[in-house]
């Protein structure tokens, strides 16, 4: 009875004027170097809802988006090998700031990162991130690392669920947590919604297509369920429920106003 009488009233305490005991519904995407007629079929397809893009190179179109409101943005720095951000952790911070300053949100590139890194990013400026990936868990909240960040976890990556999920990509797991209390991040790729991405097998087979293309094509965009479609049905079901997507950055800003001493 002790534990539950602490399940019942954490979120309420944790989250002070911001109420975690209902699932609070935020649509964020990873822009992952995704082709412009990719990203405008994106911008396209969420329309409707306030995304927060965390962002890995310059794009005229999510520039534009970026500075007439239609999106809020964040970084994507990429730590891997190769990295077209530089080859140490600090050029890395150094491309970010560049060119996109004023950023106060960051998700790393496949969630890769290190204490020196995330302390980093503090330093620079960042004070919330999205890092941690979880399969549908519910009661999710935020977490404050021990850099300073705040940590608001993810409740569904597109191709995790494609990786977990195809080829029949089935949603009961999804649904069955879906209106749980706390934190309901969706995670997208402008890519995947794009070409509406059945699983990782169609994706690595038109890959190089994908990315090479000037145009959507045909070719690649998958007629059947995907990535799009399940998430489309998703959003209809949340919204019949009577919730809307809030605004990542607007709520992170709140949060953190309300929950954190500078």
């Amino acid at each position: 009875m002790d534990w539950l009488y602490l399940h019942c009233n954490w979120n309420l305490c944790f989250s002070s004027g911001l109420n975690l005991s209902k699932p609070i519904f935020i649509l964020t995407s990873d822009q992952d170097w995704a082709p412009t007629w990719a990203v405008s079929s994106f911008l396209e397809t969420t329309g409707d809802i306030p995304v927060h893009i965390f962002r890995t190179n310059p794009c005229p179109l999510l520039d534009l988006a970026f500075k007439s409101g239609k999106i809020t943005q964040g970084w994507h720095p990429n730590l891997l090998h190769n990295s077209s951000h530089g080859d140490t952790q600090e050029k890395v911070i150094k491309y970010m700031v560049k060119h996109f300053p004023n950023c106060n949100t960051a998700r790393n590139h496949t969630y890769f990162t290190n204490t020196h890194f995330d302390r980093l990013l503090f330093k620079s400026g960042v004070r919330a991130d999205s890092q941690i990936a979880t399969y549908h868990q519910e009661d999710l909240f935020p977490l404050k690392d021990i850099s300073g960040i705040v940590r608001f976890p993810v409740f569904f990556e597109d191709d995790v669920f494609f990786d977990h999920e195809a080829p029949n990509l089935l949603t009961e797991g999804l649904l069955k947590n879906l209106f749980s209390p706390g934190l309901k991040i969706f995670n997208l790729h402008a890519t995947f919604i794009a070409c509406n991405t059945p699983s990782a097998q169609h994706y690595q087979k038109f890959k190089s297509k994908i990315f090479a293309s000037k145009t959507e094509s045909h070719e690649f965009i998958y007629k059947g369920k995907g990535v799009k479609t399940v998430f489309l049905e998703i959003k209809n079901i949340i919204k019949d429920k009577g919730y809307k997507f809030q605004c990542f950055q607007t709520f992170v800003n709140n949060w953190i106003e309300e929950n954190i001493k500078s």
